[in-house]
């Protein structure tokens, strides 16, 4: 034992750095200056680099708090100039803004959430606030000088209002019509006016308007409109629509029982903060599979960030208002603003391009979702092919082979069993008389 360490203390002498030298502190040769607690002592002069990254992330935090408090007053200043009419027409605002002193969902420093129930013919209203990254210096630099450079048709991010209401379906089960996920609320045959209510149909500014219509899937199924057809609305803007008669009957005047979409459209200032609106009866995005329930009737409305400012607050009242009118517009139980003057054959077209969209999705999704052999689904395929087979009477089961062609196969009798039972003894006897003679 003593050889080992002795070797060990041999090898550390050789490679080691040697005997380390202690210099006083005071005879060091530092002359700039330090600062000491305790045992600790802290000299700046040596650190000439270490300053920058401690700099850089001192101002990124800094920064990062500032951004942030930015944003979250946007948010709850364009809450606070809405909060009279959502608590007129709602009974429940989640957060609750009398027992919350920030009431909105925050998902990170740049987006925030906030959700209304309780509305006659609505399922709820999702509010989605998406505001410029001012809390990350880095985000905006790429956003606004990078980006730009790299993709010349992307548009610079700004302050964005998202409100999407869902509307309720027809109460009464009997008064639907389902077929691959079309729901035909309020129409029993499905070939009468009453039925689909407006299929897809959007307002969108005109700018970045193939971006839009690339990202969401609903918007592949209306036409744009030639602007000869069109009420005088803004030039700015252009009209998707499965149906010239639905186009009318929405942008209808206030005057005929419409919902006031016209008129905001007419007005330069009032149309100037509108980015789109859309009223869908299918998903936003293409489904991977077929859907188990038809998709509710969404109207979806994204707005520029109005201000807080007074004409802010009556852009924001004017926008929700006409949003409530077309709820009340396009729900049967309500009666308000009745839409009428769709014709059935309108109706029936729309339905039709629908259940074929659904059919290419079940189709598309059957092929790459083959049942696996011996699974449930695979299981459930062979139970009722073989229902459809009538089989002859002496045969017992059926053996399914890959190409599904049925192979019969009869069960042993008796004789057959004796036999297949004195091979197997004889067997046995073989291999212990092979071990008895080894």
């Amino acid at each position: 034992m003593q050889a080992v360490n002795n070797f060990f203390k041999t090898l550390v002498e050789l490679i080691g750095p040697g005997a380390v030298s202690v210099i006083p502190r005071e005879n060091d040769g530092y002359e700039g200056t330090e600062y000491k607690a305790w045992r600790l002592v802290f000299r700046p002069a040596l650190y000439k680099y270490e300053i920058y990254p401690i700099a850089f992330i001192l101002m990124y935090l800094i920064w990062w708090r500032v951004g942030r408090a930015a944003n979250r007053a946007k948010a709850k200043g364009w809450l606070d100039s809405a909060l009279p009419i959502l608590e007129k027409n709602f009974t429940l605002l989640a957060p609750n803004p009398k027992e919350e002193k920030f009431p909105l969902i925050a998902d990170g420093s740049d987006a925030f959430l906030s959700y209304a129930s309780g509305r006659r013919g609505t399922l709820g209203m999702h509010t989605t606030i998406s505001l410029i990254a001012r809390h990350d210096p880095l985000t905006l630099i790429y956003n606004h000088l990078i980006s730009p450079l790299i993709d010349l048709t992307s548009s610079t991010p700004s302050d964005t209002l998202t409100i999407a209401v869902s509307l309720r379906p027809e109460s009464n089960p009997s008064a639907s019509t389902k077929a691959w996920g079309v729901s035909l609320v309020g129409d029993p045959a499905g070939d009468t006016g009453a039925g689909l209510r407006t299929g897809t149909w959007g307002v969108l500014r005109k700018e970045g308007l193939n971006e839009r219509r690339r990202g969401r899937w609903d918007l592949s199924f209306p036409q744009i409109q030639p602007d000869s057809t069109l009420p005088a609305i803004a030039d700015t803007f252009a009209v998707l629509s499965e149906s010239f008669d639905i186009t009318t009957a929405l942008l209808a005047p206030s005057t005929a029982g419409g919902s006031g979409l016209k008129e905001i459209l007419e007005d330069a200032e009032s149309s100037s903060v509108l980015r789109s609106l859309v009223i869908s009866d299918l998903p936003a995005y293409k489904p991977y599979s077929p859907l188990p329930h038809p998709s509710p009737l969404t109207i979806t409305v994204v707005l520029a960030l109005p201000p807080s400012t007074p004409a802010g607050v009556a852009l924001t009242t004017a926008y929700l208002q006409v949003l409530f009118n077309l709820t009340d517009l396009l729900t049967p139980s309500t009666g308000v603003f009745p839409l009428t003057n769709i014709k059935p054959d309108t109706v029936r077209k729309m339905r039709k391009v629908r259940i074929e969209s659904w059919k290419e999705i079940k189709e598309a999704y059957s092929k790459e979702h083959v049942p696996v052999a011996g699974t449930a689904a695979a299981k459930e395929g062979e139970t009722k092919d073989a229902a459809t087979t009538t089989a002859p009477a002496t045969r017992e089961y059926v053996e399914w082979k890959d190409d599904d062609e049925k192979k019969p196969k009869k069960k042993p009798n008796a004789a057959e069993r004796k036999a297949v039972e004195e091979m197997e003894r004889r067997k046995k006897e073989r291999k212990e008389k092979m071990k008895g003679s080894k």
